[in-house]
Protein backbone atom coordinates (compact mmCIF):
# COMPACT_ATOMS: atom_id res chain seq x y z
CA UNK A 1 0.00 0.00 0.00
CA UNK A 2 2.73 2.35 1.13
CA UNK A 3 4.45 1.88 -2.35
CA UNK A 4 0.92 2.78 -3.85
CA UNK A 5 0.67 5.98 -2.13
CA UNK A 6 4.15 6.46 -2.88
CA UNK A 7 4.24 6.07 -6.71
CA UNK A 8 0.75 8.24 -6.93
CA UNK A 9 2.45 11.34 -4.68
CA UNK A 10 5.60 11.25 -7.09
CA UNK A 11 3.22 11.51 -10.25
CA UNK A 12 2.53 15.11 -8.14
CA UNK A 13 5.69 16.12 -8.16
CA UNK A 14 6.34 14.84 -12.41
CA UNK A 15 2.47 15.21 -13.76
CA UNK A 16 0.59 17.43 -11.38
CA UNK A 17 0.73 20.38 -9.05
CA UNK A 18 4.20 20.36 -8.13
CA UNK A 19 5.98 19.76 -11.43
CA UNK A 20 6.92 23.24 -11.98
CA UNK A 21 8.62 23.03 -8.29
CA UNK A 22 12.07 23.72 -8.01
CA UNK A 23 13.77 21.30 -5.34
CA UNK A 24 16.92 19.83 -7.00
CA UNK A 25 17.23 15.94 -7.81
CA UNK A 26 16.28 13.98 -5.25
CA UNK A 27 13.77 11.65 -5.59
CA UNK A 28 10.42 13.32 -3.80
CA UNK A 29 6.90 12.88 -3.09
CA UNK A 30 4.00 15.50 -2.46
CA UNK A 31 0.46 16.57 -2.17
CA UNK A 32 -0.76 19.88 -2.60
CA UNK A 33 -3.94 20.56 -0.01
CA UNK A 34 -6.97 23.44 0.08
CA UNK A 35 -9.88 23.53 2.29
CA UNK A 36 -12.99 24.50 1.23
CA UNK A 37 -13.17 28.06 2.28
CA UNK A 38 -9.44 28.23 0.74
CA UNK A 39 -8.36 29.49 3.80
CA UNK A 40 -5.97 27.23 4.43
CA UNK A 41 -3.04 25.71 2.15
CA UNK A 42 -0.58 23.51 2.57
CA UNK A 43 2.06 21.09 1.17
CA UNK A 44 3.57 17.90 2.42
CA UNK A 45 6.63 16.65 0.80
CA UNK A 46 8.87 14.00 1.32
CA UNK A 47 11.70 11.18 0.05
CA UNK A 48 13.12 7.81 2.30
CA UNK A 49 14.76 10.09 4.55
CA UNK A 50 12.27 13.03 5.72
CA UNK A 51 9.12 14.53 5.63
CA UNK A 52 8.31 18.35 5.37
CA UNK A 53 5.83 20.53 5.28
CA UNK A 54 4.28 24.13 4.32
CA UNK A 55 1.32 25.98 5.81
CA UNK A 56 -0.26 29.13 4.52
CA UNK A 57 -3.42 29.82 6.40
CA UNK A 58 -5.82 32.46 7.89
CA UNK A 59 -5.33 31.40 11.69
CA UNK A 60 -8.53 32.56 12.15
CA UNK A 61 -10.33 30.28 11.13
CA UNK A 62 -13.03 29.57 8.59
CA UNK A 63 -16.22 31.33 6.94
CA UNK A 64 -17.19 33.71 4.23
CA UNK A 65 -15.07 36.18 5.07
CA UNK A 66 -11.71 34.04 5.77
CA UNK A 67 -10.44 33.30 2.23
CA UNK A 68 -7.03 34.10 1.48
CA UNK A 69 -8.28 35.46 -2.09
CA UNK A 70 -6.68 38.86 -2.71
CA UNK A 71 -3.60 38.18 -0.39
CA UNK A 72 -0.67 40.06 -1.09
CA UNK A 73 2.75 38.75 -0.73
CA UNK A 74 5.48 40.84 -1.90
CA UNK A 75 3.36 43.43 -4.39
CA UNK A 76 1.88 40.04 -5.93
CA UNK A 77 -1.81 39.74 -5.63
CA UNK A 78 -3.17 36.06 -5.26
CA UNK A 79 -7.13 36.35 -6.64
CA UNK A 80 -7.40 32.94 -5.58
CA UNK A 81 -4.81 30.39 -3.99
CA UNK A 82 -4.73 26.92 -3.36
CA UNK A 83 -2.01 24.69 -2.02
CA UNK A 84 0.03 25.05 -5.31
CA UNK A 85 0.32 28.75 -5.64
CA UNK A 86 2.21 29.61 -2.04
CA UNK A 87 2.39 26.62 0.29
CA UNK A 88 4.23 24.19 -2.25
CA UNK A 89 6.87 27.03 -3.64
CA UNK A 90 7.78 28.02 0.02
CA UNK A 91 8.38 24.03 0.52
CA UNK A 92 10.73 23.95 -2.19
CA UNK A 93 12.86 27.27 -1.13
CA UNK A 94 13.34 25.17 1.91
CA UNK A 95 14.40 22.20 0.13
CA UNK A 96 16.87 23.83 -1.95
CA UNK A 97 18.45 24.83 1.39
CA UNK A 98 19.31 21.06 2.29
CA UNK A 99 21.07 19.92 -0.58
CA UNK A 100 23.27 16.29 0.62
CA UNK A 101 21.78 16.47 3.93
CA UNK A 102 18.96 14.31 3.96
CA UNK A 103 19.32 12.89 0.26
CA UNK A 104 17.39 9.60 0.67
CA UNK A 105 16.99 6.74 -2.13
CA UNK A 106 14.67 6.35 -4.94
CA UNK A 107 11.02 4.99 -4.15
CA UNK A 108 10.65 1.28 -4.54
CA UNK A 109 8.16 0.57 -7.26
CA UNK A 110 4.60 -1.06 -6.08
CA UNK A 111 3.82 -4.44 -7.64
CA UNK A 112 2.58 -4.23 -11.81
CA UNK A 113 -1.22 -5.23 -10.83
CA UNK A 114 -1.40 -2.03 -8.20
CA UNK A 115 -0.25 0.78 -11.18
CA UNK A 116 -2.24 -1.05 -14.16
CA UNK A 117 -5.63 -1.28 -11.57
CA UNK A 118 -5.88 -5.40 -11.89
CA UNK A 119 -7.02 -6.96 -8.89
CA UNK A 120 -5.44 -10.42 -7.99
CA UNK A 121 -7.73 -12.83 -8.14
CA UNK A 122 -5.96 -14.64 -5.01
CA UNK A 123 -6.52 -13.38 -2.05
CA UNK A 124 -4.29 -15.12 -0.61
CA UNK A 125 -1.33 -14.38 -3.28
CA UNK A 126 0.31 -11.77 -1.24
CA UNK A 127 0.06 -12.93 2.30
CA UNK A 128 2.92 -15.08 2.83
CA UNK A 129 0.33 -17.03 4.58
CA UNK A 130 -0.99 -19.60 1.85
CA UNK A 131 1.30 -23.14 2.32
CA UNK A 132 2.64 -23.01 -1.17
CA UNK A 133 -0.96 -23.21 -2.65
CA UNK A 134 -3.39 -20.62 -4.65
CA UNK A 135 -5.50 -20.99 -7.61
CA UNK A 136 -2.76 -20.76 -10.27
CA UNK A 137 -1.27 -24.32 -9.14
CA UNK A 138 -0.05 -26.27 -6.22
CA UNK A 139 3.49 -25.14 -4.67
CA UNK A 140 5.63 -27.30 -2.64
CA UNK A 141 5.07 -25.52 0.48
CA UNK A 142 7.79 -25.50 3.43
CA UNK A 143 9.92 -22.54 4.56
CA UNK A 144 11.70 -22.23 1.43
CA UNK A 145 8.86 -21.03 -0.92
CA UNK A 146 7.95 -23.42 -3.94
CA UNK A 147 7.06 -22.78 -7.23
CA UNK A 148 3.25 -22.20 -8.16
CA UNK A 149 1.57 -21.45 -11.30
CA UNK A 150 5.37 -21.45 -13.08
CA UNK A 151 6.38 -18.55 -10.95
CA UNK A 152 8.81 -19.11 -7.97
CA UNK A 153 7.56 -18.34 -4.52
CA UNK A 154 9.53 -15.94 -2.21
CA UNK A 155 11.07 -17.38 1.72
CA UNK A 156 8.88 -17.60 3.94
CA UNK A 157 5.79 -19.93 5.06
CA UNK A 158 5.57 -21.01 0.88
CA UNK A 159 3.84 -17.79 -0.40
CA UNK A 160 4.10 -16.10 -3.26
CA UNK A 161 5.60 -12.59 -3.03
Amino acid sequence: MARGVNYATQRVMTNGSGQLLEYGDIPMAGKTGTNDARSQTWFMGYNSGMVTASWVGNWQGEGDTSSLGGLEIGGQVYPEIDGSLIAAPSWARFMQQIPGLYVGAPFANPPAGMISGQRSTNPGRNSGNNNGTNSGGTGTGGTTGGTTGGQAGNSGNGGNG
